[in-house]
């Protein structure tokens, strides 16, 4: 239904602007704050210049500024911020038939470092398109770069540095008509052994307009007319092996490592 649907949007696109706006502390002064720290852990700079213009009001719990519909900010510095999701988070991720997953951990004394959280997800299948598919929470109606950090195979070791595969991707997510739209990225994508070893970067989608939002945060999680409501991630990013009987034989395996999956906002 056309006004509910439009009605949950603004609802929800609110709350992601909200909560991109609120910030921990007082401000009192903010030209002498060096920087402001939001309620999701974000940091913006130049506190003094960020508010520069804005009226001032006392609240019942701390200060208002009005912004009058000119923010001093872009949108990705306050509330449209980059999606991050680790992959070997078990809430959004389901195997594929067939697919094996397995969380592996890094220390000091691996050979690569730099690994999110020093964590990532090993995947490994004996079928020619074993993969995982992982549901990715609180998308905003924007434009999204795609992105998914692999780890490379010489975490395993130096006997790993010859290693290499071939992947597939597929996007879903909501259309404006409720539907969901699917994108494929079916050019198999090598990833290897980098020269300097560490975290292979791939673009999977590049500049892929959501025409709708499917974001909650804990405001609407805490509200009592949401208690019970089942949430179910409308965008799920698919990651599939392309590896057939002759790319075997030319040294391509059916394993790969996954350290995160970023959606980044597309900035023009």
């Amino acid at each position: 239904e056309v006004t509910l649907a439009d009605s949950i949007q603004k609802v929800q696109t609110s709350l992601a602007i909200v909560e991109g706006l609120s910030f921990r502390q007082a401000i009192v002064a903010p030209a002498k704050d060096d920087s402001l720290l939001t309620v999701t852990q974000k940091l913006i700079y130049g506190a003094g210049d960020y508010l520069n213009g804005y009226e001032a009001l006392e609240a019942s719990n701390g200060m208002m500024y009005l912004a009058k519909g000119q923010l001093n900010a872009n949108d990705t510095c306050v509330w449209n911020h980059v999606i991050n999701l680790e992959a070997e988070n078990m809430d959004y991720r389901q195997s594929l038939s067939g697919t094996n997953a397995y969380i592996r951990t890094t220390d000091i004394n691996s050979l690569v470092q730099n690994v999110s959280d020093a964590s990532y997800l090993e995947v490994s299948s004996g079928n020619v398109d074993g993969g995982i598919v992982f549901d990715i929470p609180n998308t905003l109606a924007a434009t999204y770069d795609v992105y998914v950090d692999f780890v490379s195979p010489l975490v395993d070791g130096e006997n790993m540095r010859e290693e290499k595969t071939k992947l597939v991707f597929q996007l879903k997510f909501m259309g404006d008509n409720g539907r969901q739209t699917i994108k494929n990225n079916n050019t198999a994508t090598e990833v290897a052994v980098p020269e300097k070893g560490g975290i292979v970067s791939v673009k999977a989608f590049s500049a892929v307009p959501f025409p709708v939002a499917d974001f909650y945060d804990n405001m609407w999680k805490l509200d009592k007319d949401n208690i019970g409501v089942d949430i179910a991630e409308t965008t799920t990013l698919q990651v599939k092996t392309k590896v057939s009987s002759t790319d075997a034989k030319k040294g391509y395996v059916r394993k790969f490592r996954i350290d995160r999956i970023r959606l980044v906002p597309s900035v023009k």
